[in-house]
């Protein structure tokens, strides 16, 4: 049966495919399932590692490339290669010290290389260590080799509101100064290249997918958080849970179940 061919339904992970509990359930399994066997196209855009997602969910087994540190990454989980990357800039490095040494209380990492530096742990950072399950790599000095797809600010909402503006601040000052930031939890900031987001890496991935011959006629977005809000946006049709914060909720086309609920299945009818 093709009754999903030339659909594609990308969701994001925490908060949208993952319950209140972070599991993906068997029957939202299962429904993704369904979609794919009818000629669907079905992946996720996430703030997480390809790594970590793998290990922790190997029920979710992708077809095609997936979405990854919140747009900086297009990889392939069946080829396991990146297909595209967008890094960021060299003085990252110098922005991120700036930082530290202002709000020193702050918890702080470093994304590259499929690996997790923590430059500085705090109740936030071990909270997200403990959730997601990884490994990290402590180190205190921002000199951290390779390229970095992204860094991860950890505190109050209310000091990261004030680093969120101190940023935005500094680069209306300076036009050779270009960063995006984006909250993807509420107590976490992230710091990406300035046209990184999920909403253009889906364009990039619709791209790759009509090079590797897969005839896309309409894109589903799903999501909840600030972080999916140009994702949802990007979408021929966006889609945002009921639990979704009211950003994400503004710019959707429908607005369904919360994640607690089979929202893979609610999804379907509207597809």
């Amino acid at each position: 049966m093709n009754k999903y061919k030339g659909k594609l339904l990308i969701a994001d992970m925490d908060g949208t495919l993952l319950n209140s509990s972070r599991e993906l359930e068997s029957r939202r399994v299962e429904a993704i399932r369904s979609f794919t066997l009818q000629g669907g196209l079905f992946t996720i855009a996430t703030g997480r590692m390809e790594t970590t997602t793998r290990r922790h969910f190997p029920e979710l087994k992708l077809q095609i490339p997936a979405i990854f540190y919140n747009g900086a990454l297009i990889f392939d989980m069946k080829d396991n290669k990146p297909l595209w990357e967008d890094f960021l800039p060299p003085y990252a490095k110098n922005i991120l010290k700036d930082v530290l040494s202002k709000w020193t209380q702050t918890g702080c990492e470093v994304l590259c290389g499929g690996e997790i530096f923590v430059l500085r742990k705090n109740r936030y950072t071990e909270e997200q260590r403990v959730r997601e399950g990884f490994k990290p790599i402590f180190q205190s000095s921002v000199d951290v080799k390779g390229r970095w797809y992204k860094i991860l600010l950890a505190d109050d909402r209310e000091k990261l509101d004030e680093i969120n503006a101190y940023l935005l601040e500094q680069c209306m000052k300076s036009d050779r100064l270009s960063i995006n930031t984006v909250f993807s939890e509420k107590n976490l900031l992230e710091i990406l290249n300035a046209d990184t987001s999920k909403g253009r890496a889906l364009g990039v991935l619709r791209k790759i997918l009509r090079e590797k011959g897969f005839d896309i006629d309409k894109a589903y977005a799903i999501g909840d958080g600030e972080n999916d809000v140009e994702l949802i946006r990007e979408a021929d049709v966006g889609i945002a849970v009921a639990n979704a914060c009211e950003a994400a909720k503004r710019v959707a086309d429908i607005i369904i179940c919360g994640n607690d609920k089979n929202i893979i299945s609610e999804c379907l009818d509207y597809i």
